[in-house]
């Protein structure tokens, strides 16, 4: 997953093609974000693609990590794309976080703009 993969991203998500596991609800709750921050992130043409995560244990598929530096927290998605049914792929929201400084190296100026520590 790189960041030419933007455009299709903010496509699944403007046709609202994306699912939420129960911890990135959970967490989401607790962090206090909602379903329209997360759409809002994902479809703004301001969000920048961060990192790629591998596939591991927990998480078969590879991940990827967006944060559009106009939305207010700063905040990290962290997604992957279900393809198991070609037609209508989804995007799932694996948890949603604010991007703090003991976490991440912040450079507005830059994209991309965070940089994990």
């Amino acid at each position: 997953m790189t960041k030419n993969d933007l455009p299709a991203m903010r496509q699944l998500a403007a046709n609202g093609q994306i699912v939420y596991t129960d911890h990135g609800v959970e967490r989401m709750i607790e962090r206090g974000y909602t379903t329209s921050d997360v759409e809002k992130i994902l479809t703004s043409p301001t969000t920048q693609f961060i990192e790629t995560q591998s596939p591991n244990a927990k998480h078969p598929h590879e991940r990827g990590v967006v944060s559009d530096p106009l939305f207010m927290p700063d905040t990290a998605i962290v997604f992957a794309i279900n393809l198991s049914n070609p037609s209508s792929p989804e995007l799932v929201i694996i948890t949603v976080e604010e991007a703090t400084n003991e976490k991440w190296e912040k450079s507005r100026a830059d994209n991309p703009w965070l940089v994990r520590k």
